[in-house]
């Protein structure tokens, strides 16, 4: 029987893992529309800075306000994103931790 902390421990990755990947898809989905709401004289290929079109996400001159409320919602997106990797890097190092003090442990 695995030890009860590994089992959370498990359970935290398994939840981290799952809610990253969510925050992907928003991530994608929201910066889709961000760039599908951009104003209507902007050309996408041709007045993207930098000639890629995803730079248009940077500049607010270039989004109309319902394009900027997508890019808002995609930036909570990646934040969540980048919680889960800080969260199953954290989770990941004190399993590890705790396995190694139960290894010295067990040695003993």
């Amino acid at each position: 029987m695995q030890a009860p902390f590994e089992l959370i421990f498990a359970i935290a990755m398994l939840a981290a893992v799952l809610v990253g990947l969510v925050a992907w898809l928003r991530i994608l989905f929201f910066g889709w529309k961000a760039l599908a709401n951009r104003r209507q004289d902007v050309d996408i290929s041709r007045d993207a800075p930098l000639g890629n079109p995803v730079n248009v996400l940077f500049s607010d001159a270039l989004l109309t306000e319902r394009g900027l409320a997508y890019r808002r919602k995609m930036t909570r997106a990646m934040m969540l994103f980048a919680a889960t990797l800080v969260v199953g890097f954290a989770a990941a190092a004190l399993i590890g931790a705790i396995a190694g003090i139960a290894a010295g442990l067990q040695a003993e």
